[in-house]
């Protein structure tokens, strides 16, 4: 069975940076992981496991492959990155400034939407790699 942990750290230590996250309570770091997690998993709509989520032990029912928790650490990826992308904060600071620089705000907000853009794009053909794999199996053993 997959821990939740395990997928959680595939997620802090290979697909991002999360310093804000980094900082929260253990407690509140591990619901807010939680939330992405279920997300992730409502996406990856054809898994050939069952990723259904046991709360209570805080793992899946299931192993996951590598694969597997990869294409669902990407989809965890796309719920971290759209409230960054959406947050009124960073939009109405950003687009007040008047002075742009190299780096200026704007291009800040196009590069935040272009990995967003980008990630989801690559989540979206892993998923469908992932589904036309097992069907080409499914396929061999016939």
């Amino acid at each position: 069975m997959t821990s939740f942990d395990d997928v959680y750290e595939i997620f802090l230590f290979t697909k991002v940076q999360a310093y804000k996250l980094n900082k929260l309570t253990l407690d509140n770091k591990k619901a807010t992981l939680l939330i992405y997690l279920r997300l992730a998993c409502s996406k990856f709509i054809n898994c050939k496991q069952d990723l259904s989520l046991d709360l209570v032990n805080k793992r899946f029912n299931v192993d996951l492959t590598e694969r597997e928790v990869d294409i669902i650490t990407d989809f965890m990826v796309i719920s971290w990155l759209k409230p960054i992308i959406l947050s009124d904060e960073l939009l109405e600071s950003r687009l007040n400034t008047k002075d742009f620089y190299e780096y200026s705000p704007a291009n800040l907000i196009l590069q935040i939407r272009t990995t967003f853009s980008e990630v989801e794009i690559n989540a979206k053909k892993a998923m469908k790699n992932y589904g036309y794999s097992s069907n080409f199996s499914q396929l061999n053993k016939k």
